[in-house]
């Protein structure tokens, strides 16, 4: 092993500890504050400003790991070009033509491309629309067509358009990307993520997902409907669809398999019960989009449990519906004793009692979401490692990775798409957008059955943080302007983007369940489109009937 390699290895070790320290001292430090301020009568003024703190050179290191990448890139670049130039002089075998010109094809063809597809980019633009908007939609847009990472994407095209302008201080990017990023609520972000992955490894969701067995699996198709009870119970805990699909495919698409569900159907309907994960709340989208809108995350959080229950229960019913079509394809388990139902529901219930914990708090006014997502790492934490006894030493590097990887690359994403957003709006284009609904037309319906049809077409190609940011700002004024609350608003957005994650090509839970599956993205696409139908008639029934999402923000108002 060369010097530089063991250099190398052991910057990253000592970075990847350095990250796990903080991680654990916010942990101590917001749990520190619920216990001062409700045990000890007194408050920790600096906690919240030492968490951020802590934070930020977490977040520096995630993008000094992916300039590397960057720097990686371009030496691999200017290797080739200079391997163009020593190739001038050699000829080719046949032809005798110098194979420089072989080499020179790649760059002068993706050159051609980006001119060819930023040319129609601009073609197609509606008169009026400025230079401005035209770098900054289509240099993110061509990027993303070639495969550039989306957050890659949205920051390059974000710096472009400030270096267009010209008379924007270059230090707005870093401003605008700090000011993304620094907000004590987006700390609960990295918190669920490690309440999630705690929640996994300490034996919380295969005892969940036992419990929805008891419950549902004596039904025709009664296992692919459990995975949707688990998810609704799992909902309550991560606050993450990816998590939770992870956690349930893991652990049933073996067993549905074994049992004679078409292997296709398996991972379709656990991709599709897992959305439910960004709905019901704990929600890491609801506090995004909190955040973003200035709207209460207890209220959002609320706002989403009745959505997220229709959605379980529409699943469901089309599942048994396809059960009783294709009997074959769809066993039904034994019916469980009280005796089963009880046992289960024993070693379930400390499991059952967390979202209790987390959401009472928030709604309650007992702790922020952050606090809340802290008191949820703690909580599992003791469950799963000192009852359950299934959190080991051994395990709690994995944990980090996944904690770190997961909210460095969320953070990263949220930096880039709120400089995008800013110039978005710089720019008037949420203004544009809504005058030209509006010139279609005044109806408030059509209005919002254009809003859905526009989002349920970004979630297939967009992830879902970056079209939560870059599009709130956008559509929010809209919505109201139709008579939507921003409240109602929010969870239609993130059902929307929600349907997103298990459509292709960007759907991010419908691959992680291929993977575990082994199966084709093709075939499991065809096996979930009758659940796919289901959802969307519930985006549209909570779309136009708000008193489904605002019943319990309401019912709260009034207490």
């Amino acid at each position: 092993m060369s010097c530089l390699n063991k250099i190398r290895m052991a910057l990253n070790s000592f970075f990847e500890k350095l990250t796990m320290l903080m991680i654990i001292v916010m942990v101590i430090v917001v749990f520190a504050q619920v216990f001062w301020r409700y045990v000890l009568h007194n408050s920790l003024s600096w906690s919240e400003e030492l968490a951020i703190f802590l934070f930020i050179p977490k977040l520096v290191l995630s993008i000094l790991i992916d300039l590397v990448i960057i720097v990686f890139a371009c030496i691999v670049l200017v290797s080739g070009i200079q391997l163009t130039i020593s190739t001038f002089n050699q000829p080719s075998a046949a032809l005798n033509i110098s194979m420089s010109w072989v080499y020179a094809a790649i760059p002068v063809s993706m050159a051609m491309m980006i001119m060819n597809t930023s040319y129609s980019c601009i073609k197609k633009l509606k008169r009026g629309v400025t230079m401005i908007i035209t770098i900054l939609l289509g240099v993110f847009f061509v990027f993303l067509v070639i495969g550039v990472p989306v957050s890659f994407a949205i920051g390059i095209s974000s710096i472009a358009a400030v270096l267009y302008i010209g008379d924007l201080p270059l230090s707005l990017i870093a401003q605008r990307f700090g000011t993304g990023v620094e907000s004590f609520p987006l700390l609960a972000i990295p918190f669920f993520i490690l309440a999630g992955s705690l929640m996994n490894t300490g034996g919380l969701a295969k005892r969940l997902v036992d419990f929805a067995s008891c419950l549902v699996g004596f039904i025709r198709g009664g296992l692919a409907m459990v995975n949707t009870v688990a998810n609704m119970l799992m909902a309550g805990i991560s606050g993450s669809s990816v998590a939770d699909a992870a956690a349930v495919a893991s652990i049933l698409i073996p067993a549905m398999k074994k049992r004679g569900y078409d292997e296709g159907f398996a991972p379709a309907v656990i991709s599709a019960a897992a959305t439910i994960g960004i709905i019901i709340p704990p929600s890491i989208p609801m506090i995004i989009y909190g955040v973003i809108a200035g709207e209460s995350i207890g209220k959002l959080f609320l706002a989403g449990a009745i959505p997220g229950v229709l959605v379980g229960l529409a699943l469901m019913v089309t599942t048994y519906i396809l059960a009783l079509l294709y009997p074959d394809q769809f066993p039904k388990e034994q019916f469980p004793s009280l005796r089963v139902l009880w046992e289960n529901f024993k070693k379930s219930f400390l499991a059952l009692l967390m979202p209790i914990f987390v959401l009472g708090g928030i709604i309650g006014g007992v702790v922020t979401p952050t606090e809340a997502a802290v008191v949820a790492v703690v909580y599992s934490l003791i469950v799963g490692g000192l009852v359950y006894k299934e959190i080991k030493w051994a395990h709690f590097k994995e944990i980090m990775n996944e904690t770190i990887t997961g909210t460095a690359g969320t953070m990263f994403l949220v930096g880039t798409a709120s400089l995008f957003g800013w110039l978005l709006a710089y720019e008037q284009i949420p203004e544009m957008i809504g005058q030209w609904m509006q010139g279609i037309s005044s109806n408030p319906f059509i209005i919002l059955l254009i809003i859905n049809i526009f989002l349920l077409i970004t979630g297939t190609f967009l992830d879902l943080t970056a079209a939560l940011i870059i599009l709130t700002p956008v559509l929010l004024p809209i919505a109201v302007s139709a008579g939507m609350s921003p409240i109602h608003f929010g969870i239609m957005l993130i059902m929307n983007l929600a349907i997103g994650l298990v459509t292709p090509p960007v759907g991010v839970v419908l691959f992680v369940c291929c993977n575990i599956a082994k199966v084709s993205i093709g075939r499991i696409s065809r096996a979930i489109l009758p659940l796919l139908a289901a959802m969307v008639a519930i985006l549209l029934l909570v779309t136009y009937v708000p008193q489904i999402t605002m019943f319990l923000p309401n019912l709260l108002s009034k207490l």
